[in-house]
């Protein structure tokens, strides 16, 4: 008789593994790494995207302006609004010479350089200006990518005007002014049916100025033989600013002086040949004289 063995053979015990709830330092530094290369691709492209939405923004801006532009002639007998003056402005929006009607009414008033006199902050000094009633909105007038501050004071207004379209100062430019040597003429023009060389859709009417150099209303420009950067065109959108023009269109010019991308408080001060500056004088100035 056999004897049955009825000891069993010893069963293994299966210890639980206990789940990971943490990274691993190594995991977390590639993490880490990842995010980082991740952020390094995006940043530009949102930087990039910011400047165009404000490129955007101020050509709506100038859009709004132009159009005002046109129907302040539209409703003028064809007389262009006055332009700014340098001498004959206002930083007090109550003088009754800066009023419609009286000798200093302009299209805008102020001169943004002088912070102690309101020139810098006052809006009333856009709104008693000529183009206002066709706009009613101060925001137009500014370019979001202007955050330069004097005296810890932001300007209210970026924007200014071709220095030829119907200026306070006189109705032609002397050229003996700049150049004795030279006879002839630039006339500035009072009505639109004078732009004519160039013409409506080569004449540039607004644009946004350089911080450094705005001052007035008036976009100063020398005439083609003098090369001599005075008003400074603003490069706040990846050197690149809005233009609108007497037939109504806005267009970007991407500029490439350097003397645009280094101004300062005497950037008017520096001579600079190039192709900027013939293209601005070429659609600035009336090539002939008017009858």
């Amino acid at each position: 008789m056999k004897l049955q063995n009825t000891s069993s053979a010893p069963v293994a015990r299966t210890v639980p593994i206990e789940p990971r709830t943490a990274f691993t330092l190594v995991e977390l530094l590639v993490v880490i790494a990842i995010i980082a290369i991740l952020a390094g691709l995006l940043l530009p492209m949102l930087a990039t995207g910011k400047l165009k939405a404000q490129g955007t923004y101020c050509a709506n801006n100038l859009k709004q302006l132009q159009l005002a532009w046109s129907m302040y002639a539209q409703d003028h007998q064809d007389t262009l609004v006055p332009g700014h003056s340098r001498q004959q402005t206002s930083d007090d929006p109550s003088d009754p010479r800066v009023l419609p009607g009286h000798e200093w009414a302009q299209w805008v008033q102020g001169n943004v350089q002088h912070t102690s006199t309101g020139g810098r902050t006052n809006v009333e000094l856009i709104k008693v200006g000529l183009l206002y009633p066709w706009i009613n909105s101060v925001a137009v007038y500014k370019c979001p990518g202007d955050k330069l501050m004097k005296d810890g004071q932001l300007a209210v207004r970026s924007v200014s005007m071709n220095c030829t379209l119907n200026p306070l100062d006189s109705e032609c430019f002397q050229v003996g002014e700049v150049d004795p040597t030279r006879e002839e003429e630039l006339c500035a023009v009072k009505k639109y049916t004078d732009i004519r060389d160039p013409g409506p859709s080569s004449t540039w009417v607004f644009m946004d100025e350089a911080a450094a150099s705005l001052e007035n209303g008036l976009f100063v420009l020398f005439p083609p033989w003098y090369i001599t950067w005075y008003s400074y065109p603003a490069v706040s959108h990846h050197r690149a600013n809005n233009l609108s023009f007497a037939d109504g269109h806005v267009e970007a010019r991407r500029w490439s002086d350097p003397a645009l991308f280094a101004i300062h408080d005497t950037a008017w001060e520096q001579t600079r040949t190039g192709p900027d500056l013939a293209w601005l004088q070429d659609r600035t100035f009336q090539k002939a004289k008017q009858p």
